[in-house]
């Protein structure tokens, strides 16, 4: 829920950051979460052992796999400009 810098404790894993962040949110992709390493690598958590002092966990967001919202516009945009040209040739001739 929030991004945030906390003291390492090496008791600690990644889920105990996470829950000290607030938790996952609801658009949270957690089957994607990865460790950006203090030497710039990054390391999916299902790989990792232990987060270390100077690690960043990354919790990305999850993306909707089908735009159909937007395939949805798209299409009545272009019936719509069919729509209109049709009309102007009608009235045109």
């Amino acid at each position: 829920f929030s991004q945030n810098a906390f003291i390492f404790e090496p008791d600690k894993d990644y889920d105990d950051y996470i829950d000290l962040a607030g938790g996952y949110t609801d658009n949270a992709d957690k089957s994607n979460v990865y460790v950006l390493k203090a030497n710039g690598t990054a390391i999916r958590v299902k790989k990792i052992k232990n987060v270390e002092s100077g690690d960043t966990i990354v919790v990305p967001e999850k993306f909707e796999r089908i735009a159909w919202m937007r395939n949805i516009k798209d299409i009545t945009q272009i019936l719509y400009q069919i729509a209109v040209t049709a009309g102007i040739i009608i009235v045109a001739f």
